[in-house]
């Protein structure tokens, strides 16, 4: 592994960068210097939408129409678990949603749901399926609507923690997770679904440094989600990343639980990439005190790639890196050995090959709430994006974060859902900046909110939340919104 680094400033000459020992993707708890600014930025430019007030940008404007469908693989009312499945209609019109739950062993069901015009509907799938099932999902409305899966877990009786995932819109023949171990602190498991009418095939990998892999051909049922126990099959290994080939459209998902450094127990789960990238982009990391983030890089090619890592704390601190990644490996990389200092970070990835890349982070921020967190990177940035979940509960603390990675700045229309009512917040990100906002202070208190973000060019928007649930299992997780095609 290689890495050279320099940090930037414009108008000075480079420096050099000594290694630190922490970090986190979460943002602090505490309110600081730049959230600060942030809430008096909302202020000052708008509190809501007064009567005869032109908004910044019309929502229905650009908004998908027509059929939508949402994918998840990954799912269970086992004892210790509780998942919630979060839909939103952000339209003027009322819409009816389709589910169809397809569960490991047993009958699928499907049920109906009204969902009303700017509005958000939990829907506690225990409840709807029974308890003791794995299983995934298939959601569909002939009008446009968000879905997004809410975990909560006990996992073992001894791992507590929870993880939140937005959908994905249609099925792939090709699924990669550039995080992946196993070990007696970690349980990794890979949920596969087959939404389709017909039994299909597909190859799971399994690769480690160098090339050497594993290979699992496995039968996917139609219509079933089917589970593998990837530490049963690769415990000799520590760290790998992991391939999913299909012969059919179907969606793949990786959930793991752990106890890092034997202190630190949570879990997270999301979907994989159906395609390696060239550009990636994540909207806040960070190199914080009591937390450990790391940049997790695979190269699922033959040839080496040469990544080039820019993090942005303000327009004028940068810090540069180049990684080297050998073909057919995957390695993980320090925030804070990357960066060089404390702080929070836009950061970009651009390599001559294509990779794959998450960033996973770990945290105690008190004895209550230790977990983690695992953010694929995005592929691209957008002018539209959307959160079906979010709340300003007391158990709840969630912070809105938006970077623009452009040289101009980007006018943000950021609208509020809240019971059948929008909130609209005018607010604007400087280029190659960042703006970290709490949740309570855009939303009505104790409420359960879901977001839209409009902005004039790209950018993009991430929500972390620390939680409280039930007052008994508690945790953290962070997300990527989901962007308007």
């Amino acid at each position: 592994m290689a890495i050279r680094t320099m940090r930037t400033r414009r108008g000075r000459e480079p420096r050099g960068w000594s290694a630190r020992t922490s970090a986190a993707l979460l943002p602090p708890l505490k309110a600081s210097a730049a959230v600060l600014a942030a809430c008096l930025l909302i202020a000052a430019l708008s509190p809501g939408l007064p009567a005869g007030q032109p908004d910044l940008y019309r929502p229905e404007e650009g908004r998908p129409q027509g059929n939508t469908e949402w994918y998840f693989a990954e799912g269970s009312t086992r004892a210790g678990f509780e998942e919630w499945l979060l839909l939103f209609n952000p339209g003027p019109d009322d819409a009816l949603v389709e589910v169809e739950y397809m569960v490991e062993r047993g009958i699928n069901r499907t049920r109906y749901y009204p969902l009303a015009a700017r509005s958000r509907l939990n829907v506690y799938v225990n409840q709807e399926v029974g308890s003791g099932h794995d299983l995934g999902l298939k959601a569909t409305s002939d009008r446009f609507f968000l879905a997004e899966r809410a975990m909560y877990f006990n996992y073992e009786g001894s791992w507590r923690g929870g993880y939140s995932y937005p959908g994905v819109n249609s099925p792939s023949n090709e699924w990669y997770f550039a995080e992946a171990g196993a070990g007696p602190l970690r349980d990794c498991w890979l949920s596969l679904l087959n939404p389709g009418d017909q039994e299909c095939r597909a190859e799971v990998f399994f690769v480690r440094d160098g090339g050497e892999n594993i290979a699992l051909p496995i039968a996917l049922p139609d219509r079933r989600r089917v589970t593998v126990n990837v530490n049963e099959l690769a415990e000799p290994w520590s760290d790998f990343f992991i391939m999913v080939m299909s012969d059919e459209p179907i969606v793949a998902e990786r959930a793991e639980f752990f106890s890092y450094q034997d202190a630190w127990v949570g879990g997270f789960a999301t979907a994989g990439a159906t395609s390696p990238s060239e550009d990636l982009y994540f909207a806040s990391l960070g190199a914080l005190p009591d937390r450990d983030t790391w940049l997790v890089l695979a190269n699922p090619g033959v040839a080496d790639a040469e990544v080039k890592v820019k993090s942005v704390f303000a327009p004028d601190d940068q810090v540069e890196s180049v990684l080297f990644l050998p073909g057919l490996s995957r390695q993980a990389f320090s925030l804070s050995q990357l960066t060089g200092r404390e702080g929070e970070c836009s950061v970009r990835l651009a390599s001559d090959r294509p990779i794959v890349g998450e960033a996973t982070a770990y945290f105690s921020i008190d004895p209550e709430r230790t977990g983690g967190a695992c953010i694929p990177g995005s592929a691209y940035t957008a002018s539209r994006w959307y959160l079906a979940g979010g709340s300003t509960l007391s158990d709840f603390q969630g912070w809105l974060e938006l970077a623009c990675f452009d040289d101009e700045p980007a006018r943000v229309a950021l609208y509020v859902y809240s019971g059948g009512e929008a909130k609209l917040h005018n607010l604007a990100v400087e280029p190659l900046s960042r703006v970290c906002l709490p949740l309570d202070q855009l939303g009505p208190a104790d409420s359960d909110i879901s977001c839209e973000i409009v902005s004039d060019r790209d950018i993009l928007v991430q929500q972390s939340t620390y939680f409280l649930y039930h007052g008994l299992w508690g945790g953290g997780d962070a997300e990527t919104a989901w962007p308007a095609p």
